[in-house]
């Protein structure tokens, strides 16, 4: 999602780091969704995934602007 969200920024030399005073030891380093249940049920998605993310950064872009 990081990755999708810099690519889409206006700024440059955005700093990617991770700060060890922030971490705890029982973070996961990674989480991923299943979306196989709700399909059964008929539900699909109509929007991508990035799209979704682009129009969030606009919107808080439009927001903060104001």
């Amino acid at each position: 999602m990081l990755d999708m969200l810099l690519k889409n920024s206006t700024l440059e030399n955005i700093a990617d780091e991770i700060d060890p005073d922030r971490l705890r030891p029982v973070d996961t380093k990674g989480t991923r969704g299943d979306a196989s249940k709700i399909k059964e049920l008929g539900w699909e998605y109509t929007i991508p995934f990035e799209q979704s993310l682009v129009d969030l950064l606009e919107y808080w872009r439009d927001r903060l602007s104001k």
